[in-house]
């Protein structure tokens, strides 16, 4: 496939800062989440904007009513399961049925071990089960990518 790394890539860094600068959303209500993920994702060649609640991502994307501004319109989304105001399930939703993110690539994280097969089944691109460690992650965005491409 053009643009995924080679079989064998050790370092799939290589694969990330080869492509484009991208932007990432980060969907968590977890500060400390947020952080790790911050440093990992611009590592990994992306500028990245973090949204702690469900509602203010869609707000960003242009997904609700009341959306002012030019829409955010990412090149990865990565999205907890568990966030006080709305579900992980019910902003991938909304993302899938808006045609300027429907294609946009996401990674669900979850700390639950309940609906594992149904999030397989909501049209995710990946999701990763807290706590994750860096090369899971890093790996993740490069397989999400790669099928983009």
């Amino acid at each position: 496939m053009d643009g995924a790394p080679p079989s064998g890539e050790s370092n799939p860094y290589g694969f990330l800062l080869s492509r484009p600068r991208g932007l990432a959303l980060v969907i968590d209500d977890d500060m400390h989440m947020t952080s790790l993920v911050e440093v990992l994702l611009q590592d990994a060649n992306f500028d990245v904007t973090i949204a702690h609640r469900g509602q203010e991502a869609l707000n960003l994307m242009g997904l609700q009513s009341d959306a002012f501004g030019d829409p955010l319109v990412p090149d990865l989304i990565v999205l907890d399961y568990e966030m006080p105001d709305m579900t992980g399930y019910e902003v991938l939703s909304r993302v899938r049925q808006a045609d300027h993110t429907r294609k946009v690539p996401v990674i669900m994280l979850t700390a639950t071990n309940k609906n594992i097969n149904e999030m397989v089944q909501q049209d995710l691109d990946a999701f990763l089960k807290k706590p994750f460690d860096n090369k899971t992650f890093i790996d993740a965005i490069v397989k999400v990518l790669s099928r983009k491409t």
